[in-house]
This record gives C-alpha cells, structure tokens and sequence, in this order.
C-alpha cells in the first residue's frame, strides 16, 4: 500500500504541507468510506474519485525533501497504510509557477497552494478561492518587523558606506522584499536595491537577528513571532534591537479552491485540517514540515495584504519599459 500510494503521489516530490493536505483528504474519506461503498448485496467497484492537488515548487526552501518525505511516510503508515478508501490523490508540482493559469483551465486542479503575491497575479486570469493558510501561530495574518540596532534609523543607516539588510526566507522572502521597498518609498528613499549596498537571505530568524545585534548587519525583517521567541531566550537582544517598522497583519501562503471542488469537499478539506494539530502522530510530522497548523481565510484577512501587493504590481507596471 505505501508503495502504491507513493507511486500516485510522484517518485520523487518535494515535499511540504502539500503532501500533508494530500494525506488529510486520504483521511476525510476513511472516514466517508461508509456512504461511497456499496454494501455486501452490490459487489459493483465505486470509481474512485480523483482530487488533484497543486502546488508551486519552492514555497518552503527550510524543509528538505528527506524530511518531507520522512514526515510524510509518517503520516501515512499512521493514518492510512491499514485502511482502504475508494478515492485517488494526486500531488502535482509546478515549476515554473507561470504555467499555473493554463493548467488549472484546463480543469485539472482542485486545489492549490501558492504564494499570496502569485495569488494576486493569477487571480484575475484563473478562478482561485483563498481558503486557508498554513501558519506556526494562531491566526491567518502575522506582522512582519524591520530590526535595527536601537539608536539606529533610516536616516543613519543611509550614511553609511556600506548597508547591508537580511531577510529571513521561510515563505515570506519575496513579500518581505515588497514591504522594505514600499517603507523605503514612502520615506522618500530608493527602493531595497538601491538603498542597500547588500542584501542577503537566511533560512532561520536566528541568523538574520543575531547579525544585527552583533553589528554585522544594519537591519534584517523577520516575522514578529520569530522575535518574540529569541527575546524569551536572551532578553538582551529585546533591548538592544527594535522594531524600526512594522508591518499590518499579512498572509504569505494561501490554500486556494478553483472551481472543480463543489462546497462540501471545501468545508470537510477545512474543518479535517483544523483538526490535525490535536492528533499527536500528525503533530510529529508537522514539526518536521516547521509548522503548527491550519488556519481558515476570511475575506478582512486578505485587506492588508491585497494592499501592498496590489500597490507593487502598480508601481512595476508604471516603470516597465514602454
């Protein structure tokens, strides 16, 4: 069975809370099992009904793809190796993430996992219903922080020769890039290229803070949880580094419906999901995939984030070469 199972999920995938939405759908209809099945008098097969999932590569560059795989296979030897169920999965990986529209028209997607800045981008040229979001807290938005030394600001920063600024990847790099761009802007300054003399991507919050406290580097941009976990490890660094900006609460990943699922495979896919975190065996797995749970999106979630984004596509558009 596991062998089947990975052979339908691609030999090689990379691995996220992609597979981990595959292996909640392999749930939900354990557990329909009873109403699709025929009973002993009706020995007819049930054709197995096929949800294809999608998702652009890249969107957790921290989670290798052994340990995917490992949380995976954990996943399901718990949850669905000793069980039958009359339902196909498929995982389908995109790269390039510009093939999207053309794929999910041809009505080959339920659902889709993908940056919010490709949501916005896509969004007018293919249905996509933001659903939910992955996330390490308890709400679908999170502020991200722009940390500096406590006596430094923009303007003290510009005058020096050299300016360097560390963003923390994790799913938020690209929109973290976006937000420093339009706090520049809006003080009058030069966009993040310009303004800093050098730029450089982490993996882990740790190694863009800590840089900044020991003045290796003049600012970094991490979410707000991240901090509030380092400063519980050494309050010193609370009080020498500080938020020079912060961010409304945004949404850096979204679980997206396209108009194949009809609306109770949406509500089981929410509610199943909203479970997973109490289950200690898929606690496990999620830990290694560096996440705690699922969370549901409403429309007001999405203000802040349409906003900034909606912005820096406008800007790009004005200054693309005519």
């Amino acid at each position: 069975m596991l062998k089947s199972l990975q052979r339908t999920l691609s030999p090689d995938p990379l691995i996220g809370i992609f597979g981990w939405l595959v292996v909640m759908f392999m749930v939900w209809w354990v557990s329909g099992a009873s109403v699709l099945v025929a009973d002993d008098s009706d020995r007819t097969p049930v054709p197995k009904k096929e949800i294809r999932f999608a998702a652009t590569e890249g969107l957790y560059p921290n989670v290798s793809r052994k340990d995917g795989r490992m949380a995976l296979e954990l996943l399901m030897q718990k949850t669905i190796v000793k069980r039958n169920y009359p339902y196909s999965v498929k995982l389908i990986f995109i790269d390039p993430v510009n093939d999207l529209p053309d794929n999910i028209k041809s009505g080959g997607y339920h659902f889709v996992t993908l940056s919010s800045i490709d949501y916005y981008r896509y969004r007018d040229a293919v249905y996509l219903n933001p659903i939910m979001t992955p996330t390490k807290i308890n709400t679908p938005t999170e502020q991200l922080l722009l940390l500096v030394k406590a006596e430094q600001t923009l303007s003290t920063i510009l005058q020096k020769e050299e300016r360097s600024l560390i963003i923390e990847t994790g799913t938020s790099g690209d929109l973290s890039k976006i937000w420093m761009d339009r706090i520049l802007m809006d003080s009058g300054f030069a966009k993040s290229g310009k303004f800093f003399t050098k730029i450089r991507r982490v993996s882990k919050p740790g190694r863009a803070i800590l840089p900044v406290f020991f003045n290796q580097a003049d600012a970094c941009i991490v979410p707000r949880h991240a901090l509030e976990v380092i400063q519980e490890l050494n309050p010193q660094i609370g009080r020498n580094v500080k938020p020079l900006r912060q961010s409304k609460g945004l949404i850096r990943l979204m679980i997206c419906a396209t108009d194949k699922p009809n609306q109770e495979d949406i509500d089981i896919l929410i509610r199943e999901s909203s479970q997973m975190e109490h289950n200690p065996e898929t606690l496990q797995a999620m830990t290694i995939l560096q996440m705690k749970r699922f969370v549901p999106i409403f429309e007001e979630d999405l203000v802040a984030t349409e906003k900034l984004i909606s912005r820096h596509q406008k800007i790009a558009l004005q200054n693309r070469p005519q």
